[in-house]
């Protein structure tokens, strides 16, 4: 090992423990930015410390904590158990907090716009992502193979039609 690589060496592990010092002092070493009650995780007991915030932070909450807990697309605003799907359990949740002059909703009760109630644009969010299934970031695509295998199979089918009708008549 030569003098200037084992000085480069010792350079990239001094910048490295400074980046974890400085990210361990910048988030208070609570966790990630996405944990709001400091148990260092992103979960529904975080997004419910967002009630009445608004829908931009709870929308901005639920893309960080995606990221963050690895999944390639944001969490959707009616998810109300963060379980990656929306299904008869969050309908639930809403249905049993439905209460539009109410205030004080939290993102668990079925409040997905942040706005402090559960009302009719919480259902109509829930609605429009029902999801029973499960949801992900992106849509399945059909490879270039399997589409030259449909038109073989288009092709030959055709073929062996043309030439029955020609054999037969």
């Amino acid at each position: 090992m030569t003098k200037q690589s084992a000085s480069l060496k010792m350079t990239l592990v001094w910048v490295v423990v400074a980046l974890f010092l400085v990210n361990f002092t910048i988030a208070g070493g609570k966790g990630p930015a996405c944990d709001l009650n400091g148990d260092s995780s992103c979960d529904v007991a975080d997004i419910d410390t967002l009630a009445g915030s608004g829908s931009a932070a709870i929308n901005d909450w639920l893309a960080g904590a995606a990221t963050e807990n690895s999944h390639a697309s944001p969490y959707l605003a009616s998810d109300t158990d963060l379980d990656r799907d929306v299904d008869l359990s969050d309908y639930n949740a809403l249905a049993g907090n439905f209460n539009p002059t109410g205030s004080g909703a939290a993102f668990s009760d079925g409040d997905g716009d942040g706005d402090g109630d559960v009302d009719l644009s919480d259902y109509n969010t829930l609605a429009s992502g029902f999801a029973p299934t499960g949801y992900s970031g992106a849509a399945g695509v059909p490879e270039p193979s399997s589409m030259v295998l449909c038109m073989l199979g288009l092709v030959f089918g055709s073929g062996i039609a043309f030439c029955r009708k020609r054999l037969w008549s």
